[in-house]
């Protein structure tokens, strides 16, 4: 019989603001880290550019997928959006943020290979 005191997270994550979010080993720090990810982005306005966050902290790391809404919008935007987003990541969540600059459809213009960009974060502040 498990604790009725344990905090379970089913697989498949939930949908937060319209973001998915998943932790790989649905552990409970992790889901509170992207909810406040989640709450922030929302307040923002950014929600409706991401489609998904998963999260990692054995691995040390959360990757940040966009949403189509995000690709409709003109280059500057997205610049501006990914800074933006990266802020609030590095705010709200513990581990290094990766943002795979080829998925965003940003590097083909400021960087000329499949080169990735992850953007370390500084800790919860």
């Amino acid at each position: 019989m498990s604790d009725p005191g344990q905090f379970i997270i089913d697989k498949g994550g939930l949908t937060v603001y319209g973001i998915g979010i998943e932790s790989r080993h649905d552990q409970l720090q992790e889901l509170i880290e992207m909810l406040r990810f989640c709450q922030e982005v929302e307040r923002s306005g950014m929600a409706r550019l991401i489609k998904s966050v998963w999260y990692d902290s054995n691995g040390a790391h959360a990757e940040i997928e966009p949403s189509d809404a995000f690709h409709a919008q003109d280059e500057i935007t997205q610049w501006a959006a990914i800074e933006c987003i990266r802020q609030i990541a590095q705010q709200t969540l513990e581990v290094s943020v990766f943002l795979d600059l080829w998925t965003w459809g940003l590097n083909a213009r400021a960087m000329k290979s499949r080169q990735h960009l992850s953007l370390l974060s500084g800790g919860a502040q």
